[in-house]
């Protein structure tokens, strides 16, 4: 979102209440509390990035799987799960 805020100096005017001027029409825009709210919002994860890590989950079930049935894996009560 692009804001364009104009303001002109009028005659004999300070600078301070020209600079004035200028927070007002930003403050009255909304910009500053839409670039306060999307601060810390998470993009969605592209196709890809999604499509790799669902591979990479796949391929370590596997994995897992292959080595209880090998025996080289001990079951355990339950499987640690992070991020939950």
């Amino acid at each position: 979102m692009a804001y364009t805020v104009t303001v002109k100096r009028k005659d004999n005017e300070p600078a301070n209440d020209l600079f004035r001027r200028f927070t007002r029409k930003v403050r009255s825009l909304g910009a500053t509390q839409y670039v306060k709210k999307n601060r810390y919002a998470k993009r969605l994860e592209s196709k890809f990035t999604r499509k790799k890590s669902c591979l990479k989950r796949i391929s370590k079930q596997k994995d897992y799987a292959f080595k209880f049935k090998m025996g080289k894996i001990q079951p355990t009560q339950t499987p640690l799960r992070r991020g939950r």
